[in-house]
């Protein structure tokens, strides 16, 4: 997992995929159109998306295989809760067409990220996550990007 200051992605050089979805985060702000945006296939895309953030007992603990996810924060804030994924309990089956898995939620937590605009968390396979976590009093309609980039 990496966090940091958007301002500050060009000091992990992980290549030109990244640098150019880096280049399209850079674009957003709180009043971008929501949606899917191709930026090179299947092997890179984003997603905008607004939701209203949730509890622990109301989140779940996924992660992916095929694609690492760089999640940015639009608008508001949200918790990302963060797990190791080879002690945690499947859920479900691996679903390979939305490169996703849920998990039981009973391992111990090993850290949170508060995702507040301006910030950016890459998550990679082995990271499991619940996002979408309550920051603050109550619960708030954010707007979050996430991108996703092919290993």
């Amino acid at each position: 997992m990496i966090f940091d200051h958007l301002d500050k992605a060009d000091a992990y050089a992980l290549g030109a995929p990244w640098q150019k979805a880096f280049e399209f985060l850079r674009t957003l702000g709180p009043d971008s159109e929501e949606g899917e945006f191709q930026l090179d296939g299947d092997r890179l895309f984003a997603k905008v998306m607004s939701y209203e953030t949730r509890t622990p007992e109301e989140g779940n603990v996924e992660a992916h295989r095929q694609y690492a996810d760089i999640q940015v924060c639009l608008h508001e804030a949200e918790g990302i809760d963060l797990f190791y994924t080879d002690h945690l309990k499947p859920r479900t089956d691996y679903d390979s067409e939305k490169d996703l898995i849920f998990f039981q939620p009973e391992a111990q937590l090993i850290g949170r990220v508060d995702m507040h605009p301006g910030f950016f968390c890459v998550l990679y396979p082995q990271d499991a996550h619940r996002p979408q976590m309550i920051v603050g009093s109550g619960k708030k309609l954010i707007k979050k990007a996430v991108v996703k980039v092919a290993l």
